[in-house]
């Protein structure tokens, strides 16, 4: 009774989190994706359980305590990019302008956030210790780091949105705004996700796993350079 009334002790608060429920239910509904893929679907859930669980568990509750309020910042602020691109809608009367300008925001967020900070996701050598002694393949390990990715980014997508959203249904036809702009967004932030994985893929096989975090920090600041430049030149024009 006691069992039963205070839960198993071997099962953490994490493993009833939302996030982790709701990327296991997704898995489970695409397991003929998984399988098509030629990947191990029961192998492909539990590595992708225990990542995120390892995500979800802090070394501290103060480290915890700032990475929740780093999440939800981050997340109200892709919101409220939406809404500023949701303007679009209301001052243009052709809807190309709205989603184009408001994809282009969207893809240039997610690279944003996949190359400031999900880029070492993809080498995280945490579970590699873990099942090196068993056989699981290359390609299953990295389908995992994607799907775990994909989670996180799944979070930007929605809040930048429904804030496209929020603003576009009081002058757009509401069902193009309300199913078809959110399936636009769902396969910009799939195509993004792809072409960042594919240019992670070819320079982990030029330069190796040894060179990769240094060349995707010279990235990072280059990559960074030029808007700090041309911010610091407008002001002071």
């Amino acid at each position: 009774m006691a069992a039963e009334r205070f839960g198993s002790p071997w099962r953490t608060k994490e493993e009833r989190s939302l996030l982790l429920g709701s990327v296991l239910w997704c898995v489970a509904r695409l397991r003929w994706l998984i399988r098509s893929f030629g990947l191990d679907y029961a192998l492909f859930r539990e590595l992708l359980r225990v990542r995120l669980l390892l995500a979800l568990r802090p070394a501290s509750a103060s480290s915890k305590a700032w990475g929740l309020a780093g999440l939800v910042l981050s997340i109200l602020m892709t919101w409220l990019m939406g809404l500023f691109t949701g303007l679009l809608a209301l001052l243009s009367p052709d809807p190309v302008v709205w989603i184009a300008g408001s994809q282009t925001g969207l893809m240039f967020i997610l690279c944003f956030f996949l190359f400031q900070h999900f880029a070492g996701i993809l080498v995280d050598p945490t579970d590699i210790g873990v099942v090196a002694p068993h056989p699981v393949e290359d390609r299953t390990l990295f389908a995992v780091r994607l799907a775990e990715v994909a989670a996180y980014l799944a979070l930007f997508v929605l809040s930048f949105t429904a804030g496209n959203v929020f603003m576009a249904v009081f002058r757009k036809p509401p069902l193009a705004v309300l199913f078809v702009y959110p399936l636009l967004s769902c396969l910009c932030g799939a195509t993004t996700l792809g072409l960042v994985s594919l240019l992670f893929a070819l320079c982990l096989r030029i330069v190796g796993p040894t060179h990769f975090q240094r060349v995707t920090l010279w990235a990072q600041i280059l990559g960074g350079t030029p808007g700090a430049v041309t911010a610091e030149m407008r002001r002071l024009a």
